[in-house]
């Protein structure tokens, strides 16, 4: 699937889709909920940038259902903090100093108690086999390769919150992942790729591996406070040079 969206012009302040590329649902899968991830992927992956528009029918004709699965998927994506929504469409959220700080800050906290239960409840073959996902993200950083490494990441701390056995926990701390990196996309266009705190991964892999919980807990928010701090120092050091990085960052941050 992929959405291709008309930039925004500098004078209108939100962005149109100026054409829609889907595969149409299956019929056997139930509409709003496939609907709903698809579009979330969308969103997340940085194809559906913060601010721009995406219209209930656009969205119903390209994969060749009704507006009612649609408006319910939407809805359901509205609630989870990604859009807003009204009767027609959602608008992808925007991006501003506020958001961007209270979304780590929302993440920080769940992703420590997400690494905290997952030491305790783990087993050892989870262990390893997390250990072994944290040292591949860490080597596709090194390598450069954005791609390769998104994926993981995201794989990674999806990973993280399923072994903390929690449902609950485990879908607020995925919501909250994705509501930071959607509102991540923006500056991830005007960005060289950096994962400077990749190697935290294996940190924390290695924390539940030992079922360390108060140390895995730590490393869990101190990871998420990192990659904020990461981004607010590259959006400053751009502002001192005059370079518009396309987010405005917080003297408070």
């Amino acid at each position: 699937m992929n959405f291709k969206v008309a930039r925004a012009n500098g004078k209108s302040k939100e962005d149109q889709i100026s054409q829609l590329e889907m595969e149409a649902i299956p019929r056997s899968l139930k509409l709003s909920d496939t609907a709903a991830e698809m579009i979330r992927a969308e969103i997340v992956g940085g194809r559906l940038l913060p601010g721009s528009r995406v219209t209930i029918s656009a969205i119903a004709k390209i994969l060749g259902i009704s507006n009612t699965p649609v408006r319910e998927a939407l809805i359901r994506l509205a609630e989870v903090g990604l859009a807003e929504f009204d009767e027609s469409s959602i608008r992808i959220i925007g991006e501003t100093d506020e958001t961007l700080h209270e979304a780590f800050e929302l993440r920080a906290q769940l992703e420590a108690m997400t690494a905290r239960l997952a030491a305790i409840k783990r087993s050892p073959a989870e262990a390893k086999a997390l250990l072994e996902l944290a040292s591949a993200s860490r080597k596709a950083a090194q390598d450069g390769d954005q791609t390769t490494f998104r994926k993981l990441d995201m794989k990674f701390h999806g990973s993280v919150a399923a072994l903390a056995g929690n449902s609950f926990l485990e879908k607020y701390a995925c919501n909250a992942y994705d509501l930071a990196t959607t509102l991540r996309n923006v500056r991830k266009l005007s960005q060289q790729f950096q994962a400077d705190a990749a190697y935290m991964h294996v940190q924390l892999a290695e924390a539940i591996l030992a079922q360390n919980g108060e140390l895995a807990e730590t490393i869990g928010r101190k990871h998420v406070e990192t990659v904020f701090e990461q981004m607010t120092k590259f959006a400053k050091s751009q502002d001192s040079l005059g370079v518009n990085s396309g987010v405005k960052v917080s003297k408070n941050a």
